[in-house]
């Protein structure tokens, strides 16, 4: 065990994809080292305010002083942070300390305070204005095309919560809520619109049409769920070819229930069928160790496309590097890294083909693919170097 570490503050900005990747982090360097964890919530900056400290004044902080820095973080609403992690840390803690965070808003509080406190700063992604240099350590998805560096780890999709050694409790608690007598359950995880994709009735009438006829043939159970994203016509849709099923134990539409069924249905099922719009989905998908099927939807048209394209064209030809690549084409690199590897069975665009190939062995994952506890091992032997 490493014992340097004693405690892990997470600066949460209230994106519940961000603070699921810096939790699972945490978990494992708690794990790894007995340290504790403690959450504290970022400022809420709205307007031409949040404008101004996060995009014009941030810019200024990644070589700025001790007063400098105290300065920004009053200005920006701050001052109550540095108070309550100064008692924190009043005890002696500061070189066994980390601050952790993910996200554009939370990544200069955590700059500006490991500065003044004098602790060790960890930054999920790359925030915009201020780069990873400043951060002692970086987590970077590959996908984001980081520039090598000592402070860096390039991860292959997002860290996450999920943790495999308790999903089989969480399914246990969504069978209680969603009772099954099938000898095997399925899962669906239908995502929703974005700048680049669409999951529009048409596609959940087709698509999930033919993954009820699969599994009915076969006598298995599914537990679907949706996303915030999902618009209330496919939700409406989805719930008008569900309905009479029998054998769809679950439809939890996430726009009218608060309740997280993925990590009940990672731990349940044994495959897992994820629609492709959503890197943190995908992520959470393959790491719980089960084989996890790509659904591919509807891509968005338009100007932006188009020039992606292009760009995608211009990276194959070798023309342009890798991290010209943008929008959907930067995504798409990381679902063919994680299909190329063998964490992903990419569907068909035709469904008549996908009753042979579901039911196909596939190799099961599990504890091949974490890169929560991938980056806490990484950290810690970089802090002990």
């Amino acid at each position: 065990m490493y014992s340097d570490l004693s405690l892990i503050i997470i600066l949460n900005e209230g994106i519940r994809g961000h603070l699921s990747q810096t939790r699972g982090v945490a978990h494992w360097l708690a794990e790894l080292t007995g340290a504790r964890i403690k959450e504290i919530k970022v400022p809420d900056l709205a307007g031409w305010r949040r404008f101004w400290q996060l995009k014009v004044k941030a810019r200024s902080l990644r070589n700025c002083s001790i007063s400098e820095c105290k300065k920004w973080l009053i200005d920006s609403g701050g001052g109550v942070l540095l108070d309550d992690l100064t008692v924190d840390l009043a005890t002696g803690e500061k070189k066994q300390c980390i601050l952790l965070s993910a996200g554009n808003t939370s990544a200069p509080f955590t700059l500006v305070l490991g500065r003044i406190l004098g602790v060790r700063r960890v930054v999920l992604m790359t925030p915009s204005v201020i780069g990873t240099d400043p951060f002692d350590f970086a987590i970077v998805p590959e996908h984001d095309f980081p520039k090598s560096n000592d402070n860096v780890l390039a991860t292959l999709g997002a860290p996450n919560f999920i943790i495999p050694d308790e999903l089989e409790k969480k399914g246990k608690e969504l069978v209680h809520d969603f009772p099954s007598g099938d000898s095997e359950s399925w899962g669906v995880l239908i995502g929703g619109d974005t700048a680049n994709y669409s999951i529009d009735p048409e596609w959940i009438r087709i698509n999930i049409g033919a993954l009820l006829e699969v599994s009915s043939s076969r006598g298995v159970g599914l537990y679907i769920t949706t996303s915030r994203r999902t618009s209330q016509d496919a939700e409406r849709v989805l719930e008008e070819i569900t309905e009479d099923r029998e054998h769809v134990r679950m439809n939890l539409i996430a726009s009218r229930d608060s309740r997280n069924p993925v990590p009940g249905i990672l731990g349940l099922c044994s495959r897992i069928f994820c629609t492709e719009d959503s890197v943190s989905m995908l992520s959470e998908a393959v790491t719980s160790g089960k084989a996890v099927f790509l659904l591919r939807v509807k891509k968005k048209g338009g100007v932006k496309i188009l020039l992606g394209k292009i760009t995608q064209g211009l990276v194959k030809a070798d023309i342009l590097p890798l991290y010209f690549l943008w929008g959907f084409y930067r995504f798409e690199y990381m679902r063919r890294r994680l299909i190329e590897n063998g964490f992903l069975v990419e569907m068909p665009i035709e469904t008549d083909k996908w009753s042979e190939l579901i039911t196909m062995s596939v190799r099961q994952m599990r504890a091949e693919f974490n890169e929560a506890k991938r980056s806490a091992e990484w950290i810690l032997e970089e802090w002990n170097k």
